[in-house]
């Protein structure tokens, strides 16, 4: 093997994912671990810091193994879902859990949507770092005050594997502390939350060498200490990159916990105008921002309807994806005879009355539907979206590909399914 080897990271809701690819990014080993979440109280969404890394070090090990000569592996990436929050004390080391995204405790956050969006580009508070801060601030404040240091997931990781505090622009947004304008924490919010800007990562472009790995990173995964790791960005930016959205008019549907529609723009102000969340992606190089609408938590809600079906039929768990695949394609509704909304809870009735083929191309149809609704408001915006790539579990199934084409009325191009996102993080890692 002459060529030289990179790591790339998609820190995903539901899994860590991660791809080893050569010089032409070829994948040469793809793997993945759970995500591992504790629920102390009812609502509440939580990590263990040192499982997460032990899941890292795992991977790395992992790809390692298949090495012969270890220095080709040259540099390694992170990309991720992010949004989550933990709190260090002063020798750096875990004060809190890491809060998720998901986690749904009762907040009063310190700040209004109308303050937070146009510095941010992101328009909801209630679930983000931002909220967390608030919550910690308001509900354990003895902890919030001895915390020397805030850290997403992805500066946790780097810094235990560098021993380097830094954080990419795109990642960064997606705390509300950071000003996309001028490429700075927002100092009138880290005022309002009492915290200073010394608690909180270096901030740096995507593709910027974050540092070596330490002597310790390299013992743990059997890497050595010439290996680069590289700052990335936010998940749906990284698989953009990927797959080659770059122009108005291309559209990234990812298709995870949350399905998310991805696509550049040039004027960010027309961005704030649609009112979707805002990426800096590659204002720096071509002028283009990323901007991203969201159905979120739909993949769980997709999953609720698809486990009731499966239930009522009795079918094993692990053969419920191809029931479902398999009974879509044998429907030929799509003509509004049965219609859901996937939003609801499943319905004991439709189910009883209708066959499970019927059912399970009508909730393709339902999410095929909205997608087609958030499309149309970008459109009416001003862009005309002339292709869909897509990426994620259901790119696995012919049908949801046939359905959302036909509905939508676009051509869609398949990515690199679910590790779209990690091979996206190791080409930002190749080409620095």
């Amino acid at each position: 093997m002459n060529q030289n080897l990179y790591i790339g990271f998609d820190l995903g809701t539901t899994n860590i994912k991660a791809v080893l690819v050569d010089d032409s990014l070829s994948v040469l080993s793809a793997t993945k671990r759970e995500m591992n979440y504790i629920e102390p109280e009812s609502g509440y969404k939580e990590t263990n810091p040192e499982i997460l890394m032990e899941s890292i070090f795992d991977i790395l090990k992992e790809f390692t193994s298949l090495v012969k000569n270890k220095t080709k592996i040259k540099a390694i990436c992170f990309s991720g879902a992010t949004g989550n929050t933990m709190l260090l004390d002063e020798a750096n080391k875990p004060l809190t859990n890491i809060i998720s995204w998901l986690d749904t405790r009762p907040v009063k956050s310190l700040f209004s949507v109308d303050e937070v969006y146009p510095v941010t580009g992101w328009p909801a508070v209630e679930i983000f770092p931002l909220a967390h801060l608030s919550w910690w601030k308001e509900n354990a404040k003895e902890i919030y005050e001895k915390a020397q240091r805030i850290v997403m997931n992805n500066d946790f990781i780097t810094f235990r594997l560098t021993g380097n505090f830094a954080l990419d622009y795109s990642t960064a947004t997606t705390s509300h502390l950071y000003n996309q304008l001028d490429k700075c924490w927002h100092k009138p919010f880290l005022d309002k939350l009492e915290i200073k800007e010394e608690q909180l990562s270096k901030l740096l472009p995507t593709g910027t060498p974050i540092g070596n790995l330490t002597k310790f990173a390299a013992e743990q995964t059997g890497l050595s200490e010439d290996v680069i790791v590289i700052s990335g960005a936010f998940d749906h930016p990284t698989a953009a990159r990927a797959v080659g959205v770059k122009e108005e008019g291309d559209l990234l549907l990812s298709c995870g916990t949350s399905w998310v529609g991805f696509f550049p723009i040039i004027d960010r102000k027309e961005a704030l105008k649609l009112k979707v969340l805002i990426d800096p992606y590659l204002s720096d190089e071509t002028g283009h921002w990323g901007a991203i609408f969201s159905l979120p938590k739909l993949g769980i809600k997709i999953d609720n309807w698809i486990n009731k079906l499966a239930e009522n039929y009795e079918i094993p768990e692990k053969e419920k994806f191809d029931f479902f695949n398999r009974e879509a394609g044998k429907s030929k509704l799509s003509d509004n005879s049965l219609i859901i909304n996937i939003e609801d809870e499943p319905s004991n009735e439709i189910l009883k009355t209708n066959s499970a083929a019927d059912v399970a191309r009508v909730i393709m149809e339902s999410v095929a539907r909205k997608l087609k609704d958030e499309i149309d408001k970008i459109n009416t915006g001003g862009i005309t979206t002339k292709n869909i790539s897509m990426v994620g579990g259901p790119t696995n199934s012919n049908i949801w590909i046939k359905t959302i084409s036909k509905i939508t009325g676009l051509k869609i191009n398949l990515g690199d399914g679910e590790y779209t996102g990690a091979i996206g993080a190791a080409k930002i890692a190749k080409i620095k």
